[in-house]
């Protein structure tokens, strides 16, 4: 009877520690996911009416990475944010201050695209870009385009791009946890060898945070000496705002090379007008081709040429082309851009029409 009697003990109490370790799970499980209640700090250092705490778009820093990629997997897209949620805040926060576009208050733990296309429109950074596809706006990287610089020409792109009010994102090692992290560099102090980079860190939304660095006013060089921020390993430039309209977007395309940067159509007699501008990324003077492919009755057909068959880029120079699309009840057309020489496909532009 008394080995019994403590059997049944163990018995109750092993249920009862069960239950409790149940409800306590459960309960764990309801709790809400946390999110960022306060606004931004405002950006005073640079007067130019704008402020993030009045526009700023609350994103969470503690997302799953598999929850923000699915919808990219499942479009067969480059996910929103691959670069981490960190990542995405400073975009966008650089985003709401280069072209003072306000962003909603948005308090969704998980960013889905369908938010992004309402409410983030025409925007390019140099290296990053968003563009339109089924479910929305994507962020897309142009990785070869960020800036693999020493800390001295780091700084000397900061402070000349501070200067012309051209936000910078910083890829940066935390001091304290050894960790990467992105920050938004929005304004710079100098005073004789000191420097300050004014940042926007989205792990301290509410505190001013800066970068600080001693320059050695004989040659140049710099020693960072911040209390948060170890290194600056790159940068991206923020740059300008593009106009791709809707319904437009990236398929495949070597964005390192030549790329359609402005597309637009209007109705004209007997189609539709596709006006486009491309420019010549590459290093290289580049021969290019042109072509338009639809559908009809299920077969594919394709304008090779279009007219424009012997175009010519020297580096870094822009072209605008015009091109009249007369085959009625066409709803869709993919631009194609080839490498003359080659057949290379060197981007991809769906164009509704």
């Amino acid at each position: 009877m008394k080995y019994r009697g403590i059997t049944l003990s163990l018995i109750i109490c092993s249920i009862l520690s069960v239950l409790f370790l149940s409800s306590e799970l459960y309960a764990e499980e309801r709790l809400p996911i946390p999110f960022l209640e306060e606004p931004s700090p405002t950006f005073n250092s640079i007067d130019i009416g704008f402020s993030l705490k009045e526009y700023s778009w609350y994103f969470p820093n503690d997302g799953p990475f598999s929850e923000v990629e699915l919808p990219g997997k499942l479009e067969g897209l480059k996910a929103i944010l691959p670069k981490g949620i960190c990542f995405g805040m400073c975009l966008t926060a650089g985003l709401s201050y280069l072209n003072k576009i306000p962003l909603p208050k948005c308090k969704d733990p998980y960013l889905l695209p369908e938010v992004w296309k309402k409410t983030i429109y025409n925007a390019q950074y140099e290296g990053v870009n968003l563009y339109a596809g089924p479910l929305g706006w994507w962020v897309i990287p142009k990785i070869t385009t960020r800036l693999y610089l020493t800390p001295k020409r780091i700084i000397a792109e900061l402070e000349s791009s501070l200067r012309s009010k051209v936000p910078c994102i910083l890829f940066v090692k935390l001091k304290d946890t050894k960790k990467n992290h992105t920050v938004l560099a929005y304004g710079i102090e100098v005073e004789n060898e000191d420097i300050k980079i004014l940042v926007y860190d989205p792990n301290f939304p509410l505190e001013e945070r800066q970068i600080e660095f001693k320059r050695n006013i004989n040659t140049g060089e710099v020693e960072t000496i911040d209390h948060y921020y170890e290194t600056i390993f790159y940068m991206w430039k923020i740059k300008k705002i593009v106009e791709i309209p809707k319904g437009t977007y990236r398929c495949n395309t070597d964005s390192g090379r030549v790329e359609i940067i402005k597309i637009s159509t209007t109705p004209v007699s007997g189609g539709t007008r596709i006006d486009f501008r491309v420019r010549n990324n590459s290093s290289f003077k580049k021969w290019i081709q042109f072509s338009i492919d639809y559908t009809v009755s299920g077969k594919l057909w394709s304008d090779v040429g279009m007219g424009l068959d012997n175009v010519i880029l020297e580096v870094g120079e822009v072209k605008e082309f015009s091109y009249v699309f007369r085959i009625k009840d066409i709803k869709r057309v993919k631009l194609k851009i080839k490498n003359r020489y080659t057949q290379d496909v060197i981007g991809e532009y769906w164009i509704n029409l």
